[in-house]
């Protein structure tokens, strides 16, 4: 076998095996009808006491969320996406407020952290969310809630 045959043949059969690694780990399309699949509108995972420990339903937009709760009922970490598609994560103290997300948004699906306190937002910082250079910028807001840019969007 020629060297450029061997060449050929690796690169085949290495396609190959990646190609099949890959659908290992790829999610695959529920299908209601498959006896392998189960189908409801909401998933609970309880304890032994029956107390909810996790949850996977759609939000009120229709979109997907899975949320995690601490010993008290309290939704610690979410992880779901809007209703455009973006992903989001979040986190929340122990009274349920959110103190920090994680997030896709806008026309670029752009990176984007926001941190709270109190409810309210307190930094954001993030990729440009418009236009296509994705520059880095953060804004802070002070206790009062005046907008303040520690990098500016461009």
């Amino acid at each position: 076998m020629s060297e450029r045959s061997r060449t050929l043949a690796l690169a085949l059969v290495m396609g190959l095996a990646g190609g099949s690694v890959r659908s290992l780990f790829e999610p695959r399309r529920a299908d209601a009808k498959d006896p392998k699949t189960v189908s409801a509108e909401e998933f609970r995972l309880v304890d032994a006491s029956g107390k909810t420990t996790a949850q996977l339903a759609r939000s009120g937009e229709g979109s997907p969320v899975l949320f995690f709760f601490d010993k008290d009922g309290h939704a610690r970490l979410q992880v779901g996406l809007y209703a455009d598609g973006g992903g989001l994560v979040g986190l929340f103290d122990a009274k349920g407020q959110a103190t920090e997300l994680l997030r896709t948004a806008g026309s670029q699906g752009s990176p984007v952290i926001v941190l709270k306190a109190g409810g309210k937002d307190r930094m954001i910082l993030g990729l440009d969310m418009e236009k296509a250079g994705q520059e880095p910028f953060i804004e802070y807001f002070e206790e009062k809630g005046e907008k303040k840019e520690l990098i500016p969007r461009k």
